[in-house]
């Protein structure tokens, strides 16, 4: 464009009319408009609100509107999801396990703070002595008893296993000697 470096490069000696004007006519970008409002003692917000009042009346006006100058930024992809912390990971239902002994019997108390499947079993090192299963279809407590074998070993455990809807669980365990 003819006449445009002269036009620019005496952006701080133009009146705000006179930089409005050559905004108007294509004569300036909308980035030299506001440099050269800020440079005419505009407020910075002040010039970004007229260059955008203003592009109404130059898509009317003669001239050319030029805005090669004017770099877009480019598009960001958006954040990536957060990634949980142990704090806010989400783990398996919360298990009580309470048991006791006498003979050949297990009685066993477990509880959960929410509905979930539970596997609760009497085991020595060498395997599971007797098992029984059961779902509690919200929180609460069951109890119930384990019927051990005739050789069971005097010091037995007690596992129970507790997996909710979301396939979590939780595991607690009591060591028992026979009385």
């Amino acid at each position: 464009m003819p006449g445009h470096r002269s036009v620019a490069g005496s952006i701080k000696q133009m009146s705000r009319e006179q930089l409005v004007d050559a905004y108007l006519r294509g004569a300036i970008s909308r980035r030299r408009l506001i440099r050269g409002l800020v440079a005419a003692g505009v407020s910075l917000a002040a010039a970004n609100a007229y260059s955008y009042l203003v592009p109404e009346r130059v898509a009317a006006s003669p001239g050319s509107y030029n805005l090669s100058d004017e770099a877009q930024p480019p598009a960001s992809p958006p954040p990536p999801p957060p990634r949980p912390d142990r704090a806010t990971a989400r783990r398996g239902p919360a298990l009580t396990l309470q048991a006791s002994r006498s003979g050949r019997r297990v009685r066993a108390t477990v509880s959960s703070d929410e509905a979930a499947d539970f596997v609760v079993s009497a085991v020595t090192k060498s395997g599971a002595l007797a098992t029984r299963s059961f779902r509690l279809g919200s929180a609460g407590t069951r109890k119930l008893t384990l019927r051990l074998p005739q050789d069971a070993p005097r010091r037995i455990g007690v596992v129970a296993r507790a997996t909710d809807d979301a396939g979590l669980f939780s595991k607690a365990q009591v060591s028992l000697n026979a009385r």
